[in-house]
């Protein structure tokens, strides 16, 4: 579940995820990069399946 939580100490809180999961974290090796997150309400069939949501992250 990703909630806004005070863990971090920033007036109105941050996001957080709970429980913390481990699998989604990403190491950068080398910048610039490109993150594409896609995320599904539901489970999808196959991870081209088109999403609900998609964050494109560019890392300069």
């Amino acid at each position: 579940m990703i909630h806004c939580g005070g863990s971090c100490g920033y007036p109105g809180g941050c996001n957080n995820v709970s429980p913390e999961a481990l699998d989604f974290r990403v190491k950068v090796n080398e910048l610039p990069a490109n993150i594409h997150v896609k995320l599904w309400r539901n489970e999808p069939e196959n991870v081209n399946q088109k999403p609900d949501m998609l964050f494109m992250l560019d890392l300069i």
